[in-house]
């Protein structure tokens, strides 16, 4: 009787630890009343660095694919053992994770809009067809939802593009599997507060920097308006911390307002000065692999605009040539804190210098700025510096390319100005034809006219 009771109990545990029969899950079936989709998934993807992955038309189709539907506070959205049919991305509101355990729930977690859903089968996990926990509400809500029917449809026609949604999924489920296991995501997404500014007032900021001389100076309009599209803006109180000295970064901080000081040493004094138009960690961006060498703090309340080198990515594959410029102005700003505090005519010396080797197990440490450049010494190094600034534009005899621009465009301005001038002299007469035909001129006169304007 023992033994039987015993294996009753063992039994009905069991039973009680596994996840009730599956049942086929339907959506939620009251659609969201959001006007439109892809404004959502731009939002998420500017602000909490979202599907960065893919391109801003696979964004588009994305959005087209995926069907946003409502939810309410307290309902379920789906249960531990119902099949895995869909992913969903939650577009607002919150909701629970939990494990029923009898009369009890074991919580797991509370999720915020950005975060991805229903991930465990894009891994192909051993029973991952089936939900292993349940969904709730805590507050009403939308959810993105995509099938899994359509994802295999995608890897079927766009093989490139299921790709990269595939990296994108795996990477938000990474970063799950860090936060259980490890207490950090594995992904490197912008820490700083950041704020709401409408891409027109981000594009003021541009434009006054370009006048001032201190960024973008030979970037023209459709380049800053590219550019305040993709820019996200951070705010700073005064005495903020806002990198760490070894701290490595994936994007850079381009300063619109405020003021910030970088120490080299704890407690020394400020080592650097970055005022609106200067750039923190543009190294980074560019594809530098140092660490920070500087702790950087707020003076005084600042507005900084972050800039991610998957901003930088996304802007070449849409349009390769405003990419182009962007890219030689950020390496010119760059070329120039790299030079300073010395003359910026010694950059022309800099490719003559000799280059740094590192074996394949070694890196380059974070060095402070050299007293003299080039590891010269101090005559040399002045030697050198006159010799920049003595340097010919162009070798004597041999024409200057920017006297050949010059000559080609007054050539251009005289041609411009021949063809007005016959442009001109053809419309008069050929007016002065259809006043006559208008006002009854005999046929010898609109003869006439026509001889006038072929003569």
């Amino acid at each position: 009787m023992a033994l039987q009771s015993t294996r009753g109990r063992t039994k009905s545990l069991v039973l009680a630890l596994q996840p009730p029969a599956a049942t086929e899950l339907r959506p939620p079936n009251r659609e969201l009343g959001v006007a439109n989709t892809r404004e959502v998934l731009r939002k998420l993807r500017k602000e909490e660095s979202l599907f960065t992955e893919l391109t801003m038309s696979e964004m588009e189709e994305l959005a087209d694919l995926c069907s946003p539907l409502s939810f309410q506070r307290g309902e379920v959205i789906f249960s531990r053992g119902e099949p895995c049919t869909w992913l969903g991305l939650l577009l607002a509101g919150r909701c629970q994770a939990f494990l029923p355990n009898g009369k009890n729930e074991l919580r797991m977690g509370e999720h915020l809009p950005g975060e991805m859903l229903g991930l465990a089968r894009v891994a192909l996990w051993e029973r991952s067809h089936a939900r292993a926990y349940t969904l709730r509400a805590i507050e009403d809500g939308c959810i993105a939802v995509l099938s899994y029917d359509q994802l295999e449809g995608i890897r079927r026609s766009r093989p490139a593009f299921h790709h990269n949604l595939l990296r994108a999924l795996l990477l938000q489920l990474a970063d799950a599997c860090g936060c259980f296991f490890r207490g950090c995501p594995v992904s490197n997404r912008p820490k700083w507060s950041l704020g709401e500014f409408s891409e027109p007032r981000i594009l003021d900021f541009l434009l006054k920097l370009r006048e001032e001389g201190r960024l973008l100076a030979n970037a023209d309009y459709n380049c800053l308006l590219t550019l305040a599209c993709r820019l996200r803006i951070t705010q700073w109180q005064a005495r903020s911390n806002v990198i760490s000295k070894g701290e490595a970064l994936s994007g850079a901080l381009i300063l619109f307002e405020g003021k910030m000081t970088g120490f080299r040493d704890a407690g020394g004094s400020p080592s650097v000065f970055f005022n609106p138009g200067d750039c923190i960690g543009l190294e980074y961006l560019l594809g530098g692999v140092q660490a920070s060498a500087l702790d950087v703090f707020a003076a005084r309340p600042s507005l900084a605009a972050l800039l991610r080198n998957d901003d930088l990515q996304d802007i070449r594959r849409e349009n390769p040539a405003i990419a182009t410029q962007i890219l030689q102005a950020l390496h010119g700003k760059f070329f120039m804190e790299l030079a300073a505090p010395h003359p910026e005519s010694l950059l022309l010396m800099a490719e003559a210098t000799a280059r740094l080797r590192f074996a394949p197990a070694q890196h380059p440490g974070a060095l402070a700025p050299l007293r003299f450049v080039g590891q010269l010494p101090p005559e040399e190094a002045k030697q050198a510096l006159q010799l920049a600034e003595s340097t010919a534009p162009v070798p004597p005899g041999e024409p200057s390319v920017r006297g050949m621009a010059w000559i080609g465009n007054i050539i251009d301005t005289i041609l411009v100005g021949l063809y007005g001038i016959i442009i001109v002299y053809i419309y008069e007469n050929y007016m002065q034809v259809y006043m006559g035909l208008l006002m009854g001129f005999n046929r010898n006169n609109v003869r006439y006219g026509f001889t006038m304007v072929y003569s």
